[in-house]
C-alpha cells in the first residue's frame, strides 16, 4: 500500500511540476501591448509589465489623454516600471507621474534629465533613473529582471532642438521592444545606435514614420520584426489606421479603435 501511494505521489508531483512548467514556458512567449492613450502603452510579458508615455494630461487639442477615470484604474496597479521618451505634455505630465510614484513606493521610474528633473524633491530619489545623453548615446539598467536602454533619439531641429527624446529599448521576458517616442527622422543618428545587434522583436513608432521622407530608411535601420503605429489624432483615427494598412498590410496600430495588439512564439 506505502509503495501504491508513494508511486501515485511522484507522478502527482511529476504531472504538477509538467502543469506549472508548461504555464511559464507558455506566459514567457507571449507578449501584449495594451493602449493608455495617443503613444501611451503599457507592455507585458509573463509577470513582467512596464508603462510607456502613459502619464500626461496634454492634447493640444488633437490627442487622447486619460480622464481622471482613466489614471485612477491606471494607479490600482502596481506596475513596477514606468519610462517616459520625452518631456512634452503629450507624453508626460509631472502631476500624474508623481501620484503614481507616491501611491506605488516600489515603482522606479525613468527618464531624460528635462523629465526626471520635474519630479526631484516630490518623490523618493530612489524611484528615479535619469540620463543625460549625448548624440547616439545610450545608457541601460535593469528593474525585475527587465532591462531598459534609454537612447538618444533627437525630437528634430528648430525649437523641437534641445528637447531630450529618449527611444526606450526594454527587454522584458525575452522580449526585445522598442519605443521610440517622437523621434525624428534621422538617419545618421539612428545608424550609429547599433540597432542590428539589438533584435528587436516589436518597434512602437509614431504614425508619421510611414508618410514622411526618410521614413521607411529610418525603419530599415530600426530593423524591427514587428511595427505598431501610436500617435494618431483623435478625430482621425479610421483614416489613419486605414492608410496604414494600405502602406504597409502589416501595420498593427495602438489607439481607441484598437486597444490591445498580442504577439507569441513557439518555444
Amino acid at each position: 500500500m506505502k509503495q501504491l501511494l508513494s508511486r501515485k505521489l511522484r507522478l502527482f508531483i511529476t504531472c504538477l511540476t509538467l502543469s506549472v512548467s508548461s504555464f511559464y514556458a507558455q506566459a514567457k512567449d507571449e507578449l501584449t501591448l495594451r493602449y493608455t492613450a495617443n503613444a501611451g502603452v503599457i507592455i507585458a510579458s509573463g509577470p513582467s509589465r512596464v508603462l510607456v508615455d502613459t502619464f500626461f494630461s496634454r492634447t493640444f487639442g488633437r490627442f487622447h489623454a486619460l480622464d481622471r477615470e482613466g489614471h485612477k484604474r491606471i494607479y490600482s496597479q502596481q506596475i513596477p516600471l514606468a519610462l517616459a521618451t520625452h518631456i512634452h505634455g503629450d507624453h508626460f505630465t509631472s502631476g500624474p507621474v508623481i501620484g503614481y510614484l507616491n501611491s506605488n513606493p516600489s515603482t522606479t521610474f525613468a527618464g531624460s534629465e528635462q523629465v526626471v528633473t520635474q519630479l526631484r524633491g516630490k518623490v523618493k530619489d530612489k524611484q528615479l533613473v535619469s540620463a543625460k545623453l549625448g548624440p547616439a548615446e545610450k545608457m541601460s539598467f535593469e528593474k525585475n529582471g527587465m532591462t531598459v536602454s534609454m537612447l538618444n533619439m533627437p525630437h528634430g531641429d528648430g525649437q523641437f532642438a534641445t528637447i531630450q527624446n529618449y527611444a526606450q529599448y526594454i527587454d522584458i521576458n525575452g522580449w526585445k521592444v522598442l519605443h521610440v517616442g517622437d523621434a525624428a527622422i534621422d538617419l545618421d543618428n539612428t545608424a550609429k545606435l547599433g540597432f542590428d545587434e539589438l533584435q528587436i522583436d516589436v518597434a512602437i513608432v509614431p504614425y508619421w514614420y510611414l508618410f514622411t521622407e526618410g521614413g521607411k530608411e529610418q525603419m530599415e535601420l530600426i530593423g524591427a520584426d514587428n511595427w505598431v503605429f501610436v500617435h494618431m489624432p483623435e478625430e482621425d483615427i479610421d483614416r489613419f489606421d486605414q492608410a496604414l494598412k494600405k502602406k504597409r498590410s502589416d501595420a498593427e496600430t495602438l489607439s481607441l479603435k484598437n486597444k490591445t495588439v498580442k504577439y507569441s512564439r513557439e518555444i
